[in-house]
């Protein structure tokens, strides 16, 4: 089998670059907020009283001395973690991975912020992570930003977004105290009325409606993460409805696309037939739940990692592709990670429904997609898969991962893996 080769509306302030408190993240000691407010010239290291995240420091975990040894956790050769144990830290994480923001082409325009407990706002800002805009997340605790955020921050230092008037930050359902970022908002006293708000952003923005548009129960966040990080990869807008009724906001919604294609996430329990016959009468509906993925989140994650209708859904049935694997236990933070899906391989969610343990769908899906190589179609020139693991090594564990690079690995097609099955797939 062959396959690519890899190798509103209105203004106001946010208090996000004063008074920022040191903290480490990742073993590195962010710089206060003086130091990192400075610019310097492009390609110069940012001015900092301690090293930032993204700098090396010369306390490495290892030297000629050391005498034991743990299994890596940050990182494995086919997989790199996002060590965060809850959905902030994980936000601010990857908002650093995919903005390294050393210098000043290297920042986003503008940064996203919402509710750390709000599944739905972060759901939303995933529609906003996609390219052109680039908008990565923030998370924020009532009205302040945690420390992590503060320090993601005054590193990102956006520059402020020309669609919209320079502004530097776009806040979906979260207010916040005075400061000196530029802003604008999202507010609505229901999740149906706040995606139709991000909706009309998004068109306002783009100056277009989207002629696709993802679906989703409000009451239901599993089953809702897998569309994050589509909708970080294209950029297409999230709705949402009940599980027996279609909400006003949703309709009017739809109303503004002309005929669009309407997907669905969920089964009949999540969204009912009924529904979906409501959805009919706006557009071309269709459900991304097949008989498959009826065992619950992690078969909806593998089976929308191999969904195509189009040009929708990742089609991911073949090797040289990117993945993150999430626990299935917390859904908030997969969502905070999906602008991991903005840019790199362009990864496809993977549910991990236990910390020690790989169910045998999700393994078989791996082995599935596993590279292989021989004599006459060398490593070298073969595809390559590559994963994130998100979260602490409490939700997914070392072994997980370790078992999950494994899976990743391209292997002689000659030669069985450490399952017992051997790759089928090699370069031509």
């Amino acid at each position: 089998m062959l396959a690519r080769r890899s190798a509103s509306d209105g203004l106001d302030i946010v208090a996000a670059m004063r008074r920022l408190p040191l903290l480490t993240l990742l073993g590195a000691a962010l710089a206060s907020a003086a130091g990192l407010a400075a610019c310097g010239d492009d390609d110069k290291p940012v001015a900092t009283t301690t090293p930032s995240v993204t700098t090396p420091t010369t306390d490495g975990s290892a030297s000629a001395t050391t005498t034991t040894l743990e299994a890596p956790r940050a990182f494995t050769k086919n997989t790199t973690r996002i060590d965060a144990s809850d959905a902030t830290g994980v936000a601010a994480l990857t908002a650093l991975t995919m903005y390294p923001s050393t210098a000043r082409d290297l920042r986003p325009d503008a940064v996203a912020f919402a509710g750390k407990n709000d599944w739905r706002s972060i759901l939303l800002a995933s529609s906003f992570a996609a390219k052109p805009l680039g908008f990565p997340l923030l998370l924020m605790d009532g009205r302040n930003l945690p420390p992590v955020s503060s320090a993601a921050l005054a590193q990102l230092q956006p520059a402020g977004a020309p669609s919209m008037n320079k502004a530097q930050g776009l806040r979906i359902g979260v207010s916040t105290r005075s400061g000196d970022l530029r802003t604008r908002y999202l507010t609505s006293a229901t999740p149906a009325g706040l995606a139709r708000a991000a909706d009309r952003q998004l068109q306002r923005l783009r100056g277009r409606a989207s002629d696709r548009v993802i679906v989703v129960n409000s009451d239901d966040p599993k089953s809702a993460a897998p569309a994050a990080f589509w909708a970080a990869r294209s950029g297409d807008p999230i709705l949402f409805t009940g599980s027996g009724t279609v909400p006003a906001d949703t309709k009017a919604a739809l109303q503004s696309h002309s005929n669009p294609r309407i997907y669905v996430f969920g089964n009949g329990d999540t969204v009912s037939r009924f529904v979906i016959s409501q959805l009919q009468e706006y557009g071309t509906v269709k459900r991304v739940q097949p008989e498959e993925a009826s065992g619950g989140p992690s078969d909806l994650s593998i089976a929308f990692a191999k969904y195509s209708d189009q040009d929708f859904g990742w089609n991911y049935k073949d090797p040289g592709h990117g993945f993150v694997f999430a626990p299935t236990s917390d859904p908030t933070s997969a969502m905070a990670a999906a602008a991991l899906s903005s840019g790199g391989t362009y990864p496809a969610l993977l549910f991990v429904d236990r910390s020690n343990h790989l169910e045998q769908p999700l393994k078989n899906y791996l082995l599935n997609v596993q590279p292989g190589y021989n004599d006459q179609n060398p490593p070298t020139l073969g595809f390559y898969n590559r994963g994130w693991i998100v979260g602490a090594t409490t939700q997914i564990s070392t072994q997980t991962q370790s078992r999950i690079d494994s899976l990743l690995e391209i292997i002689r097609t000659d030669q069985a893996n450490q399952l017992g099955d051997s790759a089928t797939n090699t370069a031509n």
